[in-house]
């Protein structure tokens, strides 16, 4: 059920984003300097593996791309992930127990402009490292255990020109890592800056 949520959630931001795209004025957003740096933030949608012990969390993130034509820009990412344990792990154990679960992920990204105007559509790929880290703290010990395994990530985005060489934007991402089972959606919001 919860991949089934994810994914009719994902296919009305998609839709949306579309649909908005499309009502897109003539006018060309002009995109003078050629570095765009961008933040953002939003909501992990877990599911699969992942859905059977983690609650949905959070990210927040940053990217600096280099934009090399109007359509294509080529950078790197720095995300943040938080998820907290469901009541599935922490139950036996009677309130006992406090875990977090992290993952930063250090990715290249290539970003392509699919419309030209003040509202442009964008289809967004990365691939890059994903470092995990889970605290535990049961009884007063604590556990800390680490990971690093290979993930790439997917998404489609609408990016809205503002003013003064800054636009805002939306965006749908599905995230994995390679060679395990898990893998979750993001939906979040964020702004760019286009400099130097």
């Amino acid at each position: 059920m919860s991949l089934d949520f994810s994914r009719r959630s994902a296919f009305a931001v998609i839709a949306l984003s579309i649909c908005l795209g499309l009502l897109s004025t003539p006018a060309q957003a002009q995109y003078e300097p050629n570095f765009e740096l961008s933040v953002q933030g939003g909501y992990d949608r877990t599911f699969s593996v992942l859905k059977d012990f983690a609650e949905d969390g959070f990210a927040a993130g940053a990217s600096l791309g280099y934009r090399f034509t109007d359509r294509l820009v080529l950078g790197g990412d720095l995300q943040f992930h938080s998820f907290h344990p469901n009541d599935s792990v922490t139950a036996p154990f009677g309130g006992n127990i406090e875990i977090s679960s992290t993952m930063v992920e250090y990715a290249g990204f290539a970003k392509l402009y699919l419309n030209d105007g003040k509202r442009r559509l964008y289809a967004r790929g990365s691939a890059g490292l994903f470092h995990g880290r889970t605290e535990i703290t049961y009884l007063g010990v604590q556990m800390a255990g680490t990971s690093d395994d290979p993930g790439m990530s997917g998404a489609l985005g609408l990016e809205l020109f503002g003013r003064n060489n800054s636009a805002t934007f939306f965006e749908a991402s599905y995230r994995r890592l390679i060679g395990e089972d898990i893998h979750w959606v993001s939906f979040s919001v964020g702004a760019s800056f286009f400099i130097w």
